[in-house]
């Protein structure tokens, strides 16, 4: 009989396990490919803060080709948002570039 509780034992502590891992690998792929709206950044000197948009349209319509130059994934909302992959976030000074380039009126894609 006590063999058979050591078994029933081990099973569990895998089953656990399996479980964790499952939860884990699950938890990091929904945010790996979670979309959030796209925020304006700029460098102030010593941080990073949120720019504030004069003509959304506008500056929205150079962030796509901007994103589109650079193959970044996006998508845009029914409002008309840029939406970016949530892994972006950690990367302010990309952001920032972006924003520059999307702000900037003489920057054009040009070949890489």
């Amino acid at each position: 009989m006590e063999i058979k509780n050591k078994i029933m034992f081990k099973k569990k502590i895998y089953i656990v396990a399996l479980l964790f891992i499952s939860g884990f690998i699950i938890l990091y792929l929904y945010n790996k490919n979670t979309y959030i709206e796209y925020q304006p950044l700029i460098f102030d000197g010593d941080h990073y803060k949120v720019q504030a948009i004069g003509n959304k349209k506008d500056f929205n319509n150079k962030l796509k080709k901007v994103l589109d130059y650079y193959h970044e994934d996006f998508k845009v909302s029914n409002e008309g948002n840029i939406l970016i992959k949530k892994k972006l976030l950690s990367e302010k000074e990309l952001l920032s570039n972006y924003t520059k380039k999307a702000l900037d009126k003489n920057w054009s894609p040009t070949k890489k």
